[in-house]
């Protein structure tokens, strides 16, 4: 366990989307095994949607109604999703990388198993977010509501969690790598003292984990 800031942490490589030429695309519906490439989406209205495989590849997704969609194995890379709705959608197995997602509503989004490299998540309303044994590689939440998340399981490496209110979040039996809770709240936070080591918090936060190691002070 450390405290203050983390120096070691490792940079968050951008959607490389500089320079591209996007074109606007209209999307109805997702049927499976679709590619977009180079689009901008916007306004998509695809609540309940369910395929496999679909491919967002060098796109920006603006005002998208995906909510309850199940799309199982899903792979973004080199994109932005903007002011979106994913809440209470099924994206098992997926894989982003290289994706910011900002000003979007994620309650109850399910990333069980999935693979999340390279990933910024700012402003985001994302409690019950699931990511039960997924594979988090430099990412950063930021200024998040994240109560309730489920990180059971997961394999965290390279994680900070800004300005979020990680209150009742449990991380029972998750994997930890130069992870990042300082500026957090962790009211309730359900995490188990081994796996403190490589955890950077704040002087602030040493009361949680003075309590949760069972240490009583008079």
């Amino acid at each position: 366990m450390k405290s203050g800031k983390n120096d070691k942490r490792r940079s968050i490589a951008p959607p490389c989307l500089d320079g591209v030429a996007m074109e606007p695309a209209t999307v109805e519906g997702l049927h499976g095994d679709e590619c977009f490439e180079r689009r901008i989406i916007d306004g998509a209205q695809l609540s309940a949607a369910a395929a496999r495989a679909v491919v967002f590849d060098t796109c920006v997704i603006r005002r998208a109604a995906l909510d309850g969609s199940k799309l199982v194995r899903l792979r973004i890379v080199d994109a932005r999703v903007e002011k979106s709705t994913l809440a209470n959608s099924d994206w098992t197995k997926a894989r982003l990388s290289r994706v910011e997602i900002t000003g979007s509503r994620l309650t109850g989004l399910i990333l069980s198993e999935a693979e999340v490299r390279d990933v910024v998540v700012a402003g985001c309303k994302a409690d019950f977010l699931r990511c039960g044994s997924a594979k988090l590689t430099s990412v950063k939440f930021e200024d998040c509501i994240l109560c309730d998340a489920d990180f059971q399981d997961a394999n965290l490496e390279f994680v900070s969690f800004a300005g979020c209110d990680l209150s009742r979040a449990d991380f029972t039996r998750a994997k930890f790598r130069e992870i990042d809770l300082s500026g957090a709240k962790i009211d309730g936070l359900r995490i188990e003292p081994e796996q403190l080591r490589g955890v950077t918090i704040e002087a602030a936060q040493a009361m949680f984990v003075i309590a949760l190691l069972g240490i009583e002070i008079r």
